[in-house]
């Protein structure tokens, strides 16, 4: 889900919008099966990524304890959820000009465990 919203960031971005994501299209690219009730799938993994800790080092030397989304909006009726990154994640994900590694989307998604998606982000680095 991360992967997913990282790729809408463009290159000149200044700012974080609201993410607009169609919900079977995510919901198929995730692997999530269409005969569950696709909503409630996709509100508990954005509640459970608005949840969960992100400890970041800052230049300065301190740690920055925080979440990745800062609010999660689910359309029901219209097929689409917006989401918002948490506005202190700027530094770390907008105006990159060193430092990040491009990845293929359809490859990384299809990686089932987080080592070997991390495996495959230190490969392409």
């Amino acid at each position: 889900f991360v992967y997913i919203l990282c790729s809408m960031i463009r290159k000149d971005d200044t700012d974080f919008g609201h993410y607009r994501l169609n919900v079977k299209d995510v919901a198929k690219t995730l692997g999530i099966e269409h005969h569950n009730n696709i909503y409630s799938s996709m509100y508990d993994l954005a509640r459970r990524l608005r949840k969960q800790d992100l400890l970041l080092k800052t230049d300065e030397g301190t740690y920055l304890d925080i979440g990745w989304l800062s609010s999660t909006e689910i359309h029901t009726g219209k097929g689409f959820m917006e989401v918002s990154l948490d506005p202190r994640l700027k530094p770390y994900l907008l105006q990159l000009k060193e430092k990040f590694t491009k990845l293929k989307l359809g490859q990384v998604i299809q990686l089932k465990s987080y080592y070997s998606m991390r495996l495959y982000e230190l490969s392409k680095q």
